[in-house]
Formats: structure tokens, C-alpha cells, sequence
């Protein structure tokens, strides 16, 4: 039932503007997009890493073949089966502190999975602005709007409570970081 409830209607109310998002990733679309990547960031299992992609970008013919190896699977729904395999990765929270509670488990995914994971969500995202249903608290990735904003908003929200004296409950809840 939920899948049904989340797929994309065929034909969009009257009052929302269509939005078609990107049928293929684009050679110079993909060189950007790696350009702006830190090489040292780590992938997943396999040996292909943010390294070779940013080399990849030096030469057009590789870049291409890259992008159009992203456009398959970004086209098609394809899955590459070095896709469907990850990595757990510990983190320490603090300097020497080794205990199992103690540590961040972070999944290190495939580098070019990662790249259309991206290209996706900022697709998303523009759909979402169009057709104005994201809600006005989500300034993460929007235009014009900055996270930092959030963190300023709350803290005049905190002094006003506590200007006027008076009484509030506020939930904070960092989802991000609990996969439990």
C-alpha cells in the first residue's frame, strides 16, 4: 500500500505544473558533477573510487562512456549489481574512545551509485519546489535558503519563549543519525 501511495501520479492535478525529471546524465553534466567531488572521499567494496572518476573527467571518450554508463541505469531503473553491495564503515564519535556504543556506523556506497543519488535528489528537489509542496521548514538544498537559517530560528524562538516567560515543547529530532 505504501509503494502505491508514492509512486508518481500519471497526470498531475490541473493547478501543478508538470515537471519531467532528467531521462539521461549528460557528459558535461556527469564532468561537473565530478569536478565538484573530493577525491579522497571513500566508496564502496569495489575498486572503483572517486579517484578514477575525477581522472575519468581528464579525457572526454572516458567521461562519456562513464556518463552513459550512469544514464543506463538513471534511464532504466537499472540496478549494477556492485550497486546492491555496501560497506559498514565505524567512526569514532571521540578521539580513542573504541566502544561499539561509542562509534558512528556509516555505509560507503559505490561512487558513481552515489553521483546518481544526487542527480536524483536535486531532481526531486526541483520537482518539489515547482510544484510548492515542500514544507517552509526544509531549507536544506533550496534555493535562496540556507541551513544555517534554521539553527537562527530556533534560537530567536528560545529567547522569545523565554522573553515573554513563557512556556513551550519543543521537539528536536536529528533522524539523520539513528538507524536503529
Amino acid at each position: 500500500m505504501l509503494l502505491q501511495q508514492l509512486k508518481r501520479p500519471t497526470v498531475a492535478p490541473s493547478n501543478t505544473p508538470q515537471f519531467e525529471p532528467r531521462t539521461t546524465i549528460s557528459t558535461d553534466h556527469h564532468i561537473r558533477g565530478w569536478r565538484k567531488a573530493k577525491e579522497k572521499t571513500a566508496a564502496g567494496p569495489s575498486k572503483l573510487h572517486f579517484g578514477m572518476y575525477k581522472a575519468h573527467i581528464q579525457r572526454r571518450r572516458l567521461a562519456e562512456v562513464d556518463a552513459f554508463m550512469r544514464s543506463i541505469a538513471y534511464s532504466t531503473g537499472y540496478s549494477y549489481s556492485r550497486w546492491k553491495r555496501g560497506l559498514d564503515f565505524h567512526l569514532l564519535k571521540r578521539k580513542r574512545e573504541f566502544w561499539a556504543k561509542k562509534l558512528r556506523t556509516i555505509g560507503l556506497l559505490e561512487a558513481d551509485f552515489n553521483m546518481n543519488n544526487k542527480v536524483l535528489g536535486a531532481d526531486a528537489m526541483r520537482a518539489g519546489e515547482r510544484a510548492k509542496v515542500l514544507t517552509p521548514h526544509n531549507y536544506g538544498g533550496r534555493k535562496n535558503l540556507r541551513a544555517v537559517e534554521v539553527n537562527m530560528n530556533q534560537y530567536l524562538t528560545y529567547n522569545s519563549i523565554w522573553g515573554r516567560r513563557g512556556r513551550a515543547v519543543v521537539m528536536s529530532n536529528d533522524a539523520k543519525g539513528c538507524y536503529d
